[in-house]
């Protein structure tokens, strides 16, 4: 099984910061000599993005420091692990070794843990798994309702019962 990577993303072409990394992807791209095995997606639709995650063995979140960061939850909810940076909004969301896999933000670590994945399909499928009910558990509408109904006023403070 050849491996082919898709990188999608927000572009937002008045942002010179966008324009200016995209063109250095498309440039390291070909020079590298890997058109036929790397994708760029600039802006994929919601169904373009649901079918991307579908068909993905796994999805890699490159952002470092990142308050929170859906997309991780994204693809949780769709069964598919997450490689992401050990900093951040996936040390709450994404259980390392679990869920996913949380790396240093390098280029040796990101490559690293996506060759683990790529190479034991089954560990993949079990961390895909883990994160469904991951996200089921505590990132539910359900869930999100019961801690807010959980919240009272005190005084000014608000002040919530989570166990």
């Amino acid at each position: 099984m050849k491996a082919h990577l898709i990188v999608a993303g927000g572009y937002d072409e008045r942002l010179l910061e966008c324009v200016q990394y995209y063109q250095e992807l498309e440039r390291r791209v070909r020079a590298l000599e890997l058109e036929t095995h790397v994708t760029l997606v600039k802006s994929p639709s919601d169904q373009e993005k649901v079918l991307l995650l579908a068909l993905s063995h796994a999805i890699v979140y490159t952002p470092e420091r990142e308050h929170f960061g859906i997309v991780p939850l994204e693809a949780m909810a769709m069964s598919k692990p997450v490689i992401a940076c050990c900093s951040g909004g996936p040390l709450e969301t994404v259980e390392a070794g679990v869920s996913g896999l949380l790396c240093d933000s390098d280029e040796r670590s990101f490559a690293d843990a996506m060759m683990r994945l790529y190479g034991d399909r089954l560990a993949s499928e079990r961390m895909g798994e883990a994160g469904l009910r991951r996200v089921q558990l505590l990132f539910s509408y359900h869930t999100f309702r019961n801690r807010l109904n959980g919240v009272r006023f005190s005084g000014t403070a608000l002040t919530t019962k989570l166990s």
